[in-house]
């Protein structure tokens, strides 16, 4: 599959009238085991807050790391917004963020980890952590890729998996912080493709 048909723009019917993709990223660039390099889109360079994040067959992934890997990128606006990606869990947490302030503050939607068949849906204030709804029972299969897609509209917070909402929250933690990224916990537990903010 070209660029040229991994349009910026899909996306979901909720996502129609929020602030359209500025950065997309496919990491189909050489193998990495500690580097991201930039996005196709608007050749943003991400940022490694934690963790050491390469790529690996043209998906990002964290190469070495414990708990709390992230990785952001600046996009457009940090008021609305959507960030959407490809993953897979293969052991542990893998998420898509917005609002990245830094390491220890940001908004998460995603798998929590195979073992525990739930999604969340979190924010992250000075390192603390807090549930803006409960977990949500969700069978994860460590072999299967999902879409996730965060959509952040002023207080609004919805998250999808493959174009379902599953969960929603209001709150303004963050707002206007104009950065997406991508969290996985642990190293080599999980693979991103398809990212776009």
């Amino acid at each position: 599959m070209t660029r040229a048909t991994r349009s910026p723009r899909f996306g979901l019917e909720a996502a129609k009238n929020i602030t359209p993709f500025s950065v997309a990223d496919d990491f189909t660039r050489a193998n990495s085991t500690s580097a991201l390099g930039s996005d196709w889109l608007s050749s943003a360079a991400w940022t490694q807050h934690n963790g050491t994040w390469g790529i690996s067959s043209n998906e990002a992934y964290v190469s070495s790391g414990t708990g709390d890997n992230i990785a952001s990128i600046a996009v457009a606006s940090g008021n609305s917004g959507r960030v959407h990606a490809r993953v897979k869990a293969t052991a542990e947490s893998v998420a898509v963020l917005c609002r990245v302030t830094d390491a220890n503050n940001w908004i998460l939607f995603g798998l929590l980890s195979p073992a525990s068949n739930k999604l969340g849906l979190y924010k992250r204030v000075a390192g603390a952590y807090t549930a803006l709804a409960t977990d949500l029972a969700f069978t994860i299969g460590t072999s299967t890729y999902y879409t996730l897609d965060l959509v952040y509209d002023g207080s609004s917070l919805k998250g999808y998996v493959d174009g379902q909402i599953k969960m929603s929250a209001t709150d303004s933690t963050h707002l206007g912080v104009a950065r997406a990224g991508m969290r996985m916990f642990g190293a080599n537990k999980g693979r991103i493709d398809y990212f776009r903010g």
